[in-house]
């Protein structure tokens, strides 16, 4: 199975107060744990957005936003105009991201659907862990066109999927974005 991932990484930290893939978990900085996960799956590793990396990261591929877009999907949109492939996207500060999730929103492709963008035990779109097809391009221009900045809107394309995700899934889905959040999962700055 051929794809490309993209970790998110050109957020503001606004409420952590420092780059979130650059904190750490279990002496790995969170964009270190999201390489050595997501290449279990892909060769193909990028960094969607501006940041510092470690240096062992620099050989990785940067892509830099679009500037249609503001946010997140900035780095979707950028990704897929650079990559005309299938992208799995994840959001720099899912440091408890394992294989398991990976292969579970994997496996929910399927033909009929361009983007597939899970919703949480509350029924929210998770969009910092989504699968975009090769044909995704066309529906995020389109959204961009009619004003859509949040890629958790996408979600409501009549090409989006939006699987359930189970319990064991929204674990490792867990968002640092704070001080207090980082503090739970037992990371450091």
């Amino acid at each position: 199975m051929n794809f490309r991932a993209g970790i998110l990484i050109g957020g503001k930290s606004q409420r952590m107060g420092s780059p979130k893939h650059l904190l750490t978990h279990n002496g790995s900085t969170f964009a270190e744990h999201l390489v050595a996960t997501l290449e279990k799956h892909t060769s193909h590793i990028a960094f969607l957005g501006e940041g510092s990396l470690p240096e062992h990261l620099a050989p990785y591929e940067r892509i830099e936003d679009s500037n249609k877009v503001n946010g997140p999907l900035s780095g979707m949109l950028s990704a897929l105009q650079t990559h005309r492939e299938p992208w799995l996207f994840v959001a720099c500060d899912l440091a408890l991201l394992g294989s398991t999730s990976i292969q579970w929103l994997l496996s929910k492709r399927r033909p009929t659907s361009n983007l597939i963008i899970p919703k949480d035990s509350q029924d929210v779109p998770q969009p910092h862990f989504s699968f975009f097809e090769n044909n995704a391009l066309q529906d995020v221009l389109e959204a961009v066109s009619r004003g859509v900045q949040a890629p958790r809107l996408l979600a409501n394309s009549s090409s989006a999927y939006s699987p359930r995700i189970p319990e064991h899934v929204e674990k490792e889905l867990t968002n640092v974005n704070r001080p207090s959040d980082l503090e739970r999962v037992g990371g450091a700055t």
